[in-house]
């Protein structure tokens, strides 16, 4: 060994003269060490050699070095080029760990391995090309370097960790060799090699909006973590999986068309339309409190809507709400302030607590003659209330069972359904181009 970590921490030059290996810890924190030169006998440096030098700046790698230990240049803040020499067949893990000057990244052909977060927290890297020869990209070995743009992966690598590129936001372009027989390269994009798994989208790239390709089934953890130029994402009705963090950061998504299940996946505090291509329920608290959300588009095939589902979206103007549905859980659309109108699916027989509570811009609702029971509080507050249009007759109403506090629904004029005009004048209505339309005398 080299030394045993009993070096003066005054040092600030270095040369070393002979020797193969500098032994673990042997120059642990010496902060004021500014340039090391190792000499060519050297063929190993082992773990938490040069850990955390903070005023390293350049260092001299010898043409015989083979190995580089875990931890060996972890926290060299100043150090900002390293160039690796042919013959060099391991990195091990955190080995650069935040060197937060680093800026040239030279890695020779020689080179079979790169352990986990090697390069992690490396800031200022912007382009990392992986030689051939490497087998596995480990986990987290990009993560949080924010300046990276550019990472090219050879034909040989095969397996790819998890969380690679995470905080890697200017992230344009991931290129992968086209003989690799595993990963595949769209776009600048990440995906394996038949384009039925999304792994990392290039994140950086200025388009506001993207389709997830029709092949893909799944869309891997955090792959598009931290992309704000995204406004509109489209997932199709066949994806079946989508990991963990998934959008997270994406704050400037407004526009999302996905099934139903893949809601909870989406930032919403700044959703404004959202169309559902498949699913057959609304999560519960779906939308709570997306105050900036407009419009929903939901499919037939969804059968319920979860509790609070639409809780306080207060610029929610308008819902159509499929025949298909027979459930509505309690509170699904409270205080949804700008909600006008509303439709009751006809195979509904229950409308939930509070449902429409504080909807106090609500003028109008169809209730079904399916409907047996109104909850407690289901149109508290709804003050603008000026029609009800009930499915049944007068006789079919009475049996409703109609629950406390609901004065708004039981004082609104309330009109009965008749598909033909009725002989005698009465509070009677009927559609009219797809509009519920009160019969009046003066009608024929």
């Amino acid at each position: 060994y080299i030394f045993d970590n009993s070096i003066p921490y005054t040092l600030k030059t270095v040369v070393i003269t002979g020797g193969t290996e500098i032994a673990p810890y042997a120059f642990y924190k010496c902060e004021n060490i500014e340039s090391i030169t190792l000499p060519d006998t050297v063929t190993r440096i082992r773990e938490f050699a040069f850990s955390e030098c903070t005023s390293l700046k350049s260092i001299e790698f010898p043409n015989a070095l083979a190995e580089i230990g875990m931890f060996a240049f972890n926290r060299c803040t100043s150090l900002t080029t390293v160039e690796l020499p042919e013959g060099l067949t391991s990195i091990e893990r955190e080995a650069f760990y935040s060197c937060t000057a680093l800026t040239e990244l030279r890695l020779p052909q020689s080179l079979n391995k790169i352990g986990e977060s090697a390069f992690y927290g490396c800031n200022q890297l912007t382009d990392v090309v992986i030689p051939e020869g490497v087998t596995r990209i480990e986990s987290q070995l990009f993560r949080y370097c924010d300046q990276l743009t550019s990472v090219t992966i050879p034909s040989t690598v095969t397996s790819i960790g998890t969380y690679v590129f995470v905080g890697a936001p200017r992230l344009t372009s991931i290129k992968v060799a086209e003989d690799n027989p595993s990963f595949l390269s769209v776009d600048g994009s990440l995906y394996n090699k038949d384009q039925t798994a999304l792994i990392q989208y290039a994140v950086g790239r200025s388009a506001t909006e993207f389709s997830v390709p029709e092949s893909v089934t799944t869309i891997m953890d955090e792959a598009f973590l931290g992309c704000e130029s995204l406004t509109s994402i489209t997932i199709h009705s066949g994806v079946t999986t989508i990991g963990s963090s998934v959008f997270n950061g994406c704050y400037n998504i407004k526009e999302a068309t996905l099934p139903t299940w893949a809601i909870s996946s989406i930032l919403r505090a700044n959703l404004q339309t959202v169309v559902f291509n498949a699913g057959e329920h609304i999560p519960v608290r779906a939308f709570e409190g997306c105050e900036k959300l407009t419009a929903v588009t939901i499919p037939d095939s969804v059968t319920s809507i979860g509790d609070s589902a639409f809780l306080w979206c207060t610029n929610l103007t308008d819902i159509v709400i499929p025949e298909s549905v027979t459930q509505i859980g309690i509170g699904a659309f409270g205080g949804c302030s700008s909600l006008a109108n509303i439709v009751i699916p006809g195979r509904m027989t229950q409308i939930r607590e509070n449902m429409f509570s504080d909807c106090n811009r609500l003028a109008s609702i169809v209730i079904p003659k399916s409907i047996t029971e109104i909850g407690d509080l289901a149109f508290f507050d709804c003050s603008s209330l000026t029609a009800v249009y009930y499915g049944g007759t007068a006789d079919d109403w009475t049996g409703v069972d109609v629950n406390r506090y609901n004065l708004a629904l039981t004082s609104a004029p309330r009109y009965y359904y008749s598909e033909d005009r009725p002989a005698a004048d009465g509070n009677y209505w009927h559609y009219l181009n797809g509009v519920p339309t009160v019969w009046t005398s003066a009608q024929s």
